[in-house]
């Protein structure tokens, strides 16, 4: 989906306010945007499966997202996200499936990014390589420690 002029200026806004994407020069700042696309979503409606295969990044726009582990027939809230979080790098860095579900909570906005684009323009950018790559450890970390209890 081709994105308007409108929408791009938007999207530097929001871009602009998710810390990792200092480390961004212009000219992968204009790559990332080329590669996002947007699309809405509403609440209750499940944008991440737990143990699917992972091929998107997400940004989120506006609104939010609840972040679910389930385990035999139970589901735990392991966070809530809002605008400008990001999710779905996990199984993108370490080509393993989804270790949560994410669902809506307040409609809202997501940008994603499909995983060749996330590996070829973030991950490839040393300085964002390595913070989404620490931000993968803590949520790593975080779901063992909920795996214990």
């Amino acid at each position: 989906m081709q994105l308007s002029a409108e929408i791009i200026a938007n999207l530097r806004i929001v871009l602009k306010k998710i810390a990792f994407l200092e480390y961004l020069k212009v000219n992968e700042l204009d790559e990332l945007i080329k590669a996002l696309d947007k699309r809405p979503f509403m609440p209750g409606e499940v944008i991440i499966k737990q143990n699917t295969i992972g091929e998107t990044f997400y940004i989120l726009a506006s609104g939010s997202v609840g972040v679910f582990k389930e385990k035999f027939l139970s589901k735990k809230r392991v966070a809530t996200l809002a605008s400008n979080d990001i999710f779905g790098e996990m199984a993108l860095i370490d080509d393993v499936k989804r270790s949560a579900t994410v669902i809506g909570e307040e409609a809202g906005e997501l940008y994603f990014l499909p995983r060749e684009a996330f590996k070829k323009i973030l991950l490839a950018n040393p300085g964002i390589g390595e913070l989404i790559r620490h931000t993968a450890d803590y949520r790593k970390a975080k779901n063992r420690a909920l795996d214990l209890k």
